[in-house]
């Protein structure tokens, strides 16, 4: 028969009749109090730490001697006294280590009680040159990269002497040079000396003007006029103005407002079909009179705190959320289990169900924890006595932990 078991910890009070430390396990530790004795079958015991007071039986500390390796001067060390470690720097250990090291030209000799390096004045070291320079000599020279010229005393843009004042300047890959484009910036007006095919955005605070603009992306401005054509891409914006397109009939010709064949944009109505492909935002109520579907959503935002699951049911049921993790609308489950397990059921997981399942199998309980004074004797609420097993309670008056199996 289940009942609550009193769960061991740190500042419990328990009364154990015997512990018992497995073989090897060499990091147990026991704790004890004043005036304890410890013994131990076999009778080998270890201890970590530090101690005070006095031993009973006998201590054997046995220290490893130390002696002096390759290139270090002798001493000795009997355990007790401080002792310090040399260099010997007159060793064949330190000159093949150390000095071998040093190339023989330039290098000149090594002064081993001052430790100084005396180089030939009348060489050149050996420099390791970055990114974009080159090293001769001890001399560093910057290396010329595409469209970069390297003069006798200064670096400069390639073909800099053709690049024209105002003109926008675009790459020749060919020539690996910066040479002028089509547009010109005054700094008043922009111009362009050919017809204009946009794939980005296009912004002017003033007028766009040509015979022909064709646009994939967004082209804003206060003023967009053309002798033949605007092809529109992406966006046309009139921020302070409106869109016409041909003459719809009672267009009001407002502020913001869009009007062609279909009529303006203020209040739409769609009496049939409406497919959109793109975002839409709404900054007002929406409101569906028929069935709301979503064949795909990523984030669901829930402003209620409560949302209620088995709506209808009169009775304890299985019901809960579905994680999927495989095809076919299969997944993991956090549910309410219903069977045998008391007046309000016990929350679980299981995995692989389905998500058109009514009701579902348990595979592992979640644990519920219970705080209140006193030692508990009621079983628990979720679960009851009949699967209530693992679920906890806390002794609020002392902290003792109890498990209910």
């Amino acid at each position: 028969m289940a009942t609550w078991k009193k769960v061991i910890v740190s500042g419990s009070a328990a009364e154990l009749l015997n512990i018992t430390a497995s073989a090897g396990l060499f990091n147990t530790s026991v704790n004890v109090g004043t005036n304890q004795v410890i013994t131990t079958n076999p009778a080998t015991t270890v201890l970590s730490g530090s101690f005070s007071g006095s031993f009973q039986g006998s201590v054997n500390i046995n220290l490893a001697d130390l002696t002096a390796g390759n290139g270090i001067v002798s001493f000795s060390y009997d355990g007790n006294s401080a002792q310090t470690v040399t260099l010997d720097t007159g060793s064949a250990h330190f000159t093949n280590g150390v000095r071998s090291k040093i190339s023989a030209a330039p290098y000149v000799g090594y002064n081993a009680s001052t430790g100084v390096i005396t180089f030939d004045s009348a060489s050149y070291g050996t420099f390791a040159a970055g990114a974009g320079l080159t090293s001769t000599d001890g001399i560093f020279a910057v290396g010329a990269g595409t469209g970069i010229t390297v003069n006798a005393d200064d670096v400069q843009l390639k073909n800099a002497g053709s690049l024209t004042n105002n003109v926008l300047t675009k790459w020749d890959s060919g020539n690996g040079q910066l040479v002028d484009s089509g547009v010109t910036d005054n700094g008043t007006t922009v111009s362009v000396s050919r017809p204009v095919s946009v794939t980005g955005g296009v912004f002017a605070s003033g007028a766009i003007t040509g015979s022909a603009i064709s646009s994939s992306g967004a082209i804003t401005g206060n003023t967009l006029t053309s002798a033949t054509t605007v092809a529109a891409g992406t966006n046309i914006t009139a921020t302070t103005g409106y869109i016409t397109a041909g003459n719809p009939a009672g267009a009001p010709n407002t502020t913001g407002a869009v009007q062609g064949s279909t009529g303006y944009f203020t209040n739409l109505t769609v009496p049939g079909s409406a497919s959109i492909s793109g975002n839409v935002a709404i900054t007002g109520d929406l409101s569906v009179a028929g069935t709301a579907s979503f064949s795909n959503s990523t984030s669901l935002l829930i402003a209620d705190k409560f949302a209620l699951l088995a709506s209808g049911s009169t009775s304890l049921t299985d019901g809960g959320i579905i994680i999927q993790n495989a095809a076919g609308g299969i997944g993991t489950a956090f549910y309410l289990e219903a069977s045998s397990t008391g007046t309000y059921g016990r929350f679980g997981i299981t995995g692989s169900l389905s998500a058109g399942a009514s009701t579902a199998t348990i595979d592992e309980f979640m644990v519920t924890v219970k705080q209140a004074s006193g030692t508990p004797s009621a079983a628990p609420t979720f679960g009851s006595t009949g699967n209530g097993y693992g679920n906890m309670y806390i002794d609020s008056s002392n902290s003792d932990i109890y498990i209910y199996a």
